[in-house]
């Protein structure tokens, strides 16, 4: 697969991602809101580094996890927590699309 085919489909998968933690935000379902806006930010992550071809082993995830954000000291994953995952997660997906955008690899 070309890097072209795979940063398209990397964007296709992070965008099903969102729209997942938006549904989830939508039914008061904050862990998982929280899970897919981690999953997202992830992507993005993923996209940008292949982009600069730099290959990177990840163990585990420590860009937006429910541990550092959510469950300090046991905590349930609360709505106000889960409202920032899901606006940190859209503002990464903007900066991604527009990186990806500016040197032509996805349009509009």
């Amino acid at each position: 697969m070309c890097l072209r085919s795979l940063l398209r489909s990397i964007l296709r998968k992070l965008l099903k991602d969102l729209e997942r933690c938006r549904r989830a935000q939508a039914f008061n379902d904050y862990p998982q809101t929280v899970f897919y806006a981690q999953q997202c930010v992830e992507k993005c992550a993923k996209a940008l580094l292949e982009i600069k071809r730099r290959v990177v082993y990840i163990y585990g995830s420590e860009l937006i996890t429910t541990e550092s954000l959510a469950l300090q000291g046991g905590e349930e994953v609360r709505k106000d927590i889960a409202e920032k995952a899901l606006l940190l997660a859209e503002r990464v997906v903007e900066v991604t699309r527009n990186y990806l955008r500016e040197r032509g690899i996805v349009q509009g």
